[in-house]
């Protein structure tokens, strides 16, 4: 045992080391098992590496890396004092290929232009017949969703030609429409059109055989009045580019007067008179599917025709009709349209007849240049009394409306030669088991009636071509067709010629000069048995000339060659005339 004489610490320092022992072993002993207060890494600036990659380090961790987890990353020593790296702008070009130094490529420029919308659009003149014209069309806003338009066109002439037949060859078209668009919210949208007709055309004397020889020949009263009136309303609600819902209705009334028969045994003359009025309804319903591309179509309408002849017979007609169609794209070049629809039909001559056809589209687009497409649908349709008006405004008897019905195939090549230069092909065959034509009323030489044919083809090949690069200064079309239209015996159908060709262009000197060119050539055609139209080519010119913005006059000539033709065989056309007027745009 040892033994000290003297004490070996004094009392206060021996206390104070007692308790700094007791303080700090604890710390020191726990402190080997005690983990960090936080597992956000050590980071140390000397380890970050601009262009390296930078691994982080976890101090403390003594367990098994997890997923790859390196507790003990290579740490590299570095210079503490060296500068990090930056790229001058220097040294950033110099890095780059030589394509992104080059100046970029300007869009490409189109030379299309929106035209200018005017409230206000105005031609009126006057040819040296006494033939004036108007074609007028006005838009007036009535709110920021309500517009109102209305359009006249009007064209008529006096007596034009002395011809011994007695032949008076003058005649008015005219024609209007007021147009109400009113937008509902953002998607729907209601249109409501008004319109009305009045032509009048005067048909040549003609002498009408008797069944009686010693019986007087009985004359025509060349008259020929038609008016019509119509109010047509439409709806449409539109959810997207592709889907919508399309609801139409339609109301017209027709009524035309042909002069009677009048002889000299005859104590009065008796007026033909025909009417019919119709209702057309018509509902769409479109959508898209599932798959971006795809879109779904089904619809329906109807047509139904209420006849008074001029022999005093009533009759109908009736066509409706219901198809469903489905739309899709096949890689990035084929688009393919594949549907069918019914159809119900009945007339004077066909009652209750049921139809069936297909509806295919296609559209393959070749090469950026060429796109080929073809269409292979049914035919059906009546236009009615007032339809056939509109093509032959000479009638001089009307016939109860047959449905006509057939099949018809097409196929086309678009051939884009450069910018704003286009050339289109098509080539078309129709079968139809009825179709509609125009020929001389039995007995007449001149006076014109429409009839329909058991059976006959179409088989037409046309090409045209368009050259709008720079519509500001030239503009040029033409076009060609070559068809033969048969009956089911192989003969040519009336008034329907062989070859067609039309051309044209516009050129535009300066602002205030423009100058329309243009011809027009019709073959020869068919009229009866062993009897034929010559065929006519019409050339015509005109010049505008703007003195502002506002106002302008023209002049314009037509048939320069001075032909001598008939569209409808008996009414001979307007020869060689020249027109002048002012133009006016608001």
């Amino acid at each position: 045992m040892f033994t000290f004489s003297q004490p070996f610490l004094s009392s206060p320092l021996k206390h104070l080391l007692t308790v700094s022992l007791f303080l700090l072993v604890p710390g020191i002993l726990s402190a080997q098992d005690a983990s960090p207060s936080t597992l956000l890494p050590d980071i140390d600036p000397q380890d970050i590496e601009i262009r390296g990659d930078f691994e982080v380090r976890f101090p403390g961790i003594r367990r098994q890396p997890i997923l790859g987890f390196n507790p003990r990353p290579r740490v590299f020593q570095i210079d503490p004092d060296r500068l990090p790296f930056l790229e001058t702008p220097e040294q950033v070009v110099t890095s780059l290929p030589v394509s992104d130094l080059e100046r970029p490529s300007p869009p490409v420029y189109t030379f299309y232009r929106h035209p200018d919308r005017f409230r206000l659009w105005s031609t009126t003149g006057i040819g040296n017949y006494m033939a004036p014209e108007a074609d007028v069309y006005l838009e007036v806003p009535l709110s920021e969703k309500t517009t109102a338009a209305a359009s006249v066109n009007h064209f008529s002439s006096a007596d034009y030609l002395d011809s011994a037949d007695g032949q008076t060859s003058s005649f008015r078209n005219l024609h209007g429409d007021l147009n109400l668009v009113h937008y509902a919210g953002e998607r729907s949208r209601w249109q409501l059109n008004l319109n009305g007709r009045s032509d009048r055309n005067h048909l040549p004397v003609t002498s009408i055989a008797q069944a009686d020889p010693a019986a007087d020949p009985l004359i025509s009263r060349p008259d020929n009045n038609i008016g019509v009136l119509g109010a047509q309303l439409a709806y449409r609600n539109t959810r997207n580019a592709r889907s919508y819902t399309d609801l139409k209705a339609e109301y017209s009334s027709f009524n035309a007067e042909t002069g009677g028969v009048a002889g000299l045994a005859a104590s009065s003359a008796d007026v033909n008179s025909f009417k019919e009025q119709l209702l057309v309804t018509a509902v769409e319903q479109v959508w898209t599917g599932s798959r971006p591309g795809n879109t779904m179509s089904v619809s329906a309408g109807a047509s139904y025709g209420m006849t008074e002849l001029a022999i005093g017979s009533e009759g109908n007609w009736l066509l409706a009709n219901l198809g469903t169609t489905f739309r899709t794209r096949i890689g990035y070049q084929l688009s393919v349209e594949a549907g069918g629809r019914a159809y119900y039909g009945s007339d004077e001559v066909k009652d209750q007849q049921v139809l069936l056809y297909p509806e295919i589209r296609l559209q393959y687009r070749l090469s950026d240049l060429i796109t080929l497409r073809g269409v292979l649908e049914g035919v059906v349709q009546n236009q009615g009394i007032h339809g056939i008006s509109r093509v032959n405004r000479r009638l001089f008897m009307y016939t109860s409306p047959e449905n006509e019905r057939g099949v018809r195939f097409s196929g086309s090549a678009e051939y884009e030669a450069m910018d704003g230069l286009k050339v289109q092909s098509t080539l078309s065959y129709g079968r139809y088991t009825r179709m509609g034509a125009f020929a001389l009323q039995p007995g007449t030489d001149n006076l014109l009636t429409q009839v329909y044919l058991d059976g006959g083809s179409v088989i037409r090949w046309e090409t045209s071509t368009w050259y709008d690069l720079q519509p500001e200064r030239i503009q040029a079309y033409g076009g060609f067709y070559v068809q033969s239209v048969t009956d089911r015996n192989g003969e040519r159908v009336a008034f329907r010629e062989n070859i067609g060709l039309r051309l044209g262009g516009v050129y535009r000197f300066t602002d205030q000069l423009r100058v329309h060119a243009w011809s027009d050539y019709t073959g020869s055609r068919r009229v009866a048995p062993g009897r034929s139209e010559n065929g006519y080519l019409l050339l015509g010119v005109k010049a505008d000339v703007w003195a502002s913005k506002d106002i302008g006059a023209y002049i314009k000539i037509t048939n320069m060659l001075n032909q001598s033709y008939a569209t409808w065989t008996g009414y001979d056309e307007l020869p060689a005339q020249v027109f002048g007027g002012i133009m006016i745009k608001l």
